[in-house]
């Protein structure tokens, strides 16, 4: 996502600029630039293609909406349930992983 700033693992802070694609829309590049240390929303550890296999992923984030779910629901006269975070649950279905892992 051009914009998002990230850290490389064991290396510097990084902003993506831009993604170049050939006509195909196969990705040639991604143009970065180093930016100083800031709040970032995770960490790159790069996997080659080639030593790497499909997999599926789960990233979860907390349940609820609301800090305390009971008294929230209590004062909405609704059922707790209103309060579940659709977005708990990611599914990555295509991730990839080091293939010392396919055995796992």
């Amino acid at each position: 996502m051009p914009g998002q700033i990230v850290c490389l693992r064991y290396a510097c802070f990084i902003k993506m600029i831009d993604v170049v694609k050939d006509p195909s829309g196969k990705i040639e590049k991604v143009r970065v630039e180093i930016v100083e240390k800031e709040k970032t929303k995770g960490v790159i550890h790069w996997v080659s293609k080639e030593h790497s296999i499909t997999c599926h992923v789960n990233l979860y984030q907390v349940l609820f909406t609301e800090q305390d779910v009971i008294s929230a629901a209590a004062k909405k006269k609704c059922d707790f349930r209103e309060f579940l975070n659709p977005d708990s649950l990611i599914q990555r279905r295509e991730a990839r992983i080091w293939n010392l892992h396919k055995d796992a």
